[in-house]
């Protein structure tokens, strides 16, 4: 997989730094996007530690706004 990125990326039409990572991330960000759980998204990268699942996952600044919005209780 390594050596199938290296050839791909070397391309002059690819502007983007990208390696085997960028693929890890952007598939544990897409199963977040599109409702996966952190503990889903652990298992399916292989990992026993979710801190290092953390790592791949980013928070857009609207999120946090939505996850409140989404779970906040007003008694």
């Amino acid at each position: 997989m390594y050596q199938l990125v290296k050839r791909t990326v070397a391309r002059p039409d690819i502007e983007r730094n990208v390696n085997v990572h960028t693929f890890r991330a952007t598939f544990a960000q897409r199963l977040k996007e599109n409702g996966a759980d952190i503990y889903r998204i652990k298992e399916l990268l292989g990992y026993d530690d979710i801190r290092l699942t953390m790592i791949y996952l980013q928070m857009k600044p609207d999120e946090l706004g939505q996850e409140y919005d989404k779970y906040y209780v007003d008694y």
